[in-house]
């Protein structure tokens, strides 16, 4: 990760209309530490990479796994997060993580 954001401000870009970050995987119901390193300590490296840079929005997929609900029944983004098992926990910590250090740039 470092050397492609050194890549791009050795190009001479300073503005990344978009950054998006995508975590893949493979999730059992059991603990991992996997889940705090590569998603919670990963963004978070990924955003203070970020911080030279104007970044315009920060997109991170959530999981709907965070959310807990009956089957059938309709969630929005107002949904309370109550997650049940680590690897929907590490993305709500994620999701707290990024309101926490995202800068001035939008997130979704």
């Amino acid at each position: 990760m470092w050397e492609a954001l050194e890549e791009v401000r050795r190009l001479g870009h300073k503005r990344i209309p978009q950054s998006f970050i995508l975590l893949l995987l493979q999730f059992l119901r059991r603990a991992s530490p996997l889940y705090e390193q590569v998603t919670v300590r990963g963004t978070e490296r990924l955003l203070h990479g970020l911080r030279d840079f104007e970044v315009e929005q920060f997109i991170f997929p959530a999981h709907a796994r965070a959310c807990t609900c009956e089957p059938g029944e309709s969630i929005d983004e107002d949904w309370p997060l109550r997650p049940k098992w680590d690897y929907p926990k590490s993305k709500v910590e994620t999701e707290e993580l990024i309101l926490r250090e995202r800068g001035s740039y939008r997130w979704c």
